[in-house]
């Protein structure tokens, strides 16, 4: 019994504390907010920025810019862009690609030309599988026999995942 007492003791206390913070006998009742309540709500996420993305291996550029090097099917496809990664036409007129070869003794190269609408350079070509290369890929502009740039790298086709 004795509990029951102190229970119903602590609820009339608890009431009464409330009641008191509300204003009590003969106020006028608390204004209520307009608009919904952001108590009630959980924050909003934050967005995150997505970065673009850039089509295959990502190659930095000396001028602050990026390349991608990739393969869509057996072809080499090379892709510009620019500081903030979005997509621009190629400031280069061809490429030539190199590799040794898996198979045979010796180096076999590509020619990379410009795509249609100037956005990519590719090759007709193909490489032979695996794709797991080492590569080294020199640019040329229009008038000028020396290359502008020349990059090498080592290239690690990725495996799908089952």
């Amino acid at each position: 019994m004795k509990f029951r007492a102190v229970l119903a003791g602590l609820v009339l206390m608890a009431g009464s504390a409330g009641y008191a913070q509300q204003g009590g006998v003969g106020s006028s009742p608390a204004p209520t907010p307009k608009g919904p309540s952001n108590k009630s709500l959980p924050p909003a996420p934050a967005r995150k920025k997505e970065e673009p993305k850039i089509e295959g291996m990502t190659l930095n550029r000396p001028n602050g810019s990026f390349m991608g090097f990739n393969f869509v099917g057996n072809n080499v496809v090379l892709t510009f862009y620019d500081e903030k990664k979005k997509k621009v036409k190629a400031n280069v007129n061809r490429a030539i690609v190199r590799w040794e070869m898996k198979r045979k003794t010796g180096t076999d190269q590509l020619v990379l030309t410009p795509t249609g609408d100037g956005s990519a350079l590719t090759a007709a070509k193909i490489v032979p599988p695996p794709h797991t290369l080492r590569f080294t890929l020199l640019l040329f502009v229009d008038g000028n026999e020396q290359s502008v740039e020349s990059q090498s790298f080592m290239y690690q086709e990725k495996i799908p995942e089952a």
